[in-house]
């Protein structure tokens, strides 16, 4: 199936918002896990990781769907 380009990037940007989610978690523990650290390192805002996910809990758990 071809994805269109914005359906490409939106799907890019979930990847990169459930890698930094993990990293997070795999180098600085579960305590330093926030939407604004996860968004920083995925290089968006804190809103966009919002429009992506409902919650952290979603970010962990239902990215691995991704």
């Amino acid at each position: 199936m071809h994805l269109s380009l914005r359906e490409a990037k939106k799907d890019a940007t979930r990847a990169r918002l459930a890698e930094a989610t993990y990293e997070i978690v795999r180098t600085q523990g579960p305590d330093h896990l926030t939407a604004e650290a996860v968004a920083t390192m995925a290089g968006v805002s804190r809103r966009t990781f919002f429009n992506y996910f409902p919650s952290l809990e979603h970010a962990i758990f239902g990215s691995a769907l991704v």
